[in-house]
């Protein structure tokens, strides 16, 4: 029943008008094999689980531009989700957008599912050679409670990854898919 609430919740977040990479901020594009890849040679692998990355319209503005992808597995909720953003003029990544991105979701995503949450607190760690930013966020309700896990890559296209669970205790299983990460 929670994969059930969970997948509708995230079904409800999400534009219904998916569609393939092709390459825009950093080049990205899915391959054949089911990773991401970009230009400067960073690859996302495909989620622990039977699934496949699908790319849904991201929002830019006059600063920054975003792309989306979600890796969908039939039947659940999604695994993952990947915001890749730039900033239009080529500066470095200071994190202050990408934090604000992850705020914007949580309160979209609250919002939409009637669920009350605190302000995320921020934290570096490092995670296999790269330095992240990460937060764990409680959403909930009188009858339910949803764990948001997210880590921020500062990079050049920035890599924002978002996980939505019905438990807190798969911060590890997650980090250990984000060690497998080939950023450059």
């Amino acid at each position: 029943m929670r994969v059930g609430v969970i997948l509708s919740l995230v079904l409800a977040a999400l534009p219904l008008n998916g569609y393939a990479a092709s390459g825009g901020v950093g080049g990205a594009m899915i391959t054949p094999s089911g990773s991401i890849t970009f230009e400067d040679g960073t690859t996302i692998p495909p989620f622990l689980k039977p699934g496949k990355w699908t790319e849904f319209e991201g929002k830019s503005n006059e600063r920054y531009e975003t792309r989306h992808f979600v890796y969908v597995v039939p039947g659940e909720s999604p695994a993952i989700e990947l915001y890749i953003a730039a900033n239009r003029n080529g500066d470095h990544p200071d994190g202050v957008f990408e934090m604000g991105l992850v705020r914007g979701f949580l309160t979209g995503f609250a919002g939409k599912a009637s669920l009350k949450f605190s302000e995320p607190v921020f934290e570096q760690q490092r995670i296999g050679p790269s330095t992240v930013t990460r937060t764990l966020v409680k959403l909930s309700d009188a009858r339910r409670t949803i764990w948001v896990n997210a880590y921020i890559y500062p990079h050049r296209p920035s890599l924002i990854f978002i996980a939505i669970r019905a438990t807190d205790d798969v911060q590890q299983s997650i980090e250990a898919y984000l060690q497998s990460l080939e950023v450059r």
